[in-house]
């Protein structure tokens, strides 16, 4: 069995530039239509746009890629969304 790292160690290896989501998703649909779509209240998606959250619950986060990706096909990339992975 390999050495466990710790939680906060594996949270910070790969990070989503969420407010970029959020931004790609706003030339298709505003932000309350992504909130109604993904089943979530408008202020939260309109607090991950603004950037002030930028750990999203699971759920949400997955539902939220999803859409990225059928919406924003052209620049769904690891890149543009600010994933990053870290030296470990």
């Amino acid at each position: 069995m390999g050495v466990k790292k710790p939680a906060r160690e594996l949270r910070d290896a790969a990070e989503i530039n969420w407010q970029r989501v959020c931004l790609d998703l706003r030339k298709h649909l505003s932000m309350s239509a992504v909130a109604r779509r993904l089943g979530v209240d408008n202020y939260v998606m309109l607090r991950l746009a603004r950037g002030e959250v930028v750990d999203p619950r699971y759920s949400l986060a997955m539902a939220l890629l999803d859409l990225h990706g059928q919406l924003c096909e052209d620049v769904h990339t690891l890149a543009h969304i600010g994933l990053r992975q870290a030296k470990c």
